[in-house]
């Protein structure tokens, strides 16, 4: 029986690796190994060459409001005195708010 790899608290070898065992300078049994980083990228990359019809992405869409929100933003913003200002996403774009400054101040 040869060596076998568990997945625990990280990947963990069991077993015998070969009939020589290589020792460090201290004289300690040692070994290499591999790791693999990138793997869920390289699954995703395989899904999308294997199923190229229906490209898998791990990014959420963006729904029409969120998008029109991102669109409000990014066209509104600006940086007055040190303090950023931005449009309120409003569903009407001529929005007449009241002026409620002195049931704020109470």
């Amino acid at each position: 029986m040869g060596p076998m790899l568990y997945r625990l608290l990280g990947w963990v070898v069991n077993g015998p690796l070969s009939n020589i065992t290589i020792m460090d300078e201290h004289g300690r049994p040692c070994m290499g190994a591999n790791r693999i980083s990138g793997l869920e990228e390289m699954l995703v990359d395989q899904y999308n060459q294997d199923f190229a019809e229906q490209h898998y992405s791990q990014k959420s869409k963006l729904s029409m409001e969120d998008q029109q929100f991102l669109e409000i933003v990014s066209t509104s913003a600006t940086l007055t005195d040190g303090h950023y200002h931005l449009k309120l996403p409003f569903c009407k774009k001529d929005v007449i708010m009241p002026n409620n400054r002195q049931m704020a101040e109470q």
